[in-house]
């Protein structure tokens, strides 16, 4: 593979539990162009481990350990990392639909006045998500056009950060 399209920035800290399933839901992209660059924040659970077992199965993987640095500076060593323009963000206990990465490129590709696009969300797991979490849900999910974007951005992030490229 050449030059990664996307480079997909995910900040780890003690992460083990879920680490593997956000991992296998991203190499399960239809969007194969992209690159993952995995920074532990100095976790003391078996998330070194388990970052190195698929950074050795999958060459799209990178894995960088800075030490204990929090989520800012992590996002920002996984930047300074990035080959790629396009940034897509994740989190270690998230989950990404198939075509997520496929539809946000081309989105971006054809509109090149827009320079982030998020999507919708779902919380989980539902039986622990409460009235508070799927009122946000809610709000969020109806934030569907720039202008409502933009209403928004002093109430609270009106973007979902790990569903973003930017």
């Amino acid at each position: 593979m050449g030059d990664p399209l996307v480079s997909v920035i995910l900040p780890v800290y003690n992460a083990g539990k879920t680490l593997p399933e956000t991992l296998d839901s991203l190499l399960a992209q239809h969007f194969e162009a992209f690159e993952i660059i995995a920074i532990d924040d100095g976790s003391d659970d078996d998330t070194p481990a388990i970052l190195n077992t698929y950074a050795n199965r999958d060459p799209r993987i990178q894995t960088l350990s800075p030490g204990r640095q929090g989520l800012i500076g992590a996002l920002n060593t996984g930047i300074d990392h990035a080959r790629s323009d396009l940034i897509a963000r994740m989190d270690a206990d998230d989950f990404s639909h198939p075509d997520r990465f496929g539809l946000q490129y081309s989105f971006l590709q054809t509109h090149p006045d827009i320079a982030l696009v998020s999507c919708l969300i779902r919380c989980f797991p539902e039986a622990h998500v409460g009235k508070g979490f799927r009122i946000y849900e809610a709000w969020l999910n109806s934030l569907t056009t720039p202008e409502a974007i933009a209403r928004e951005i002093f109430i609270e992030s009106p973007v979902c950060h790990p569903s973003i490229m930017i």
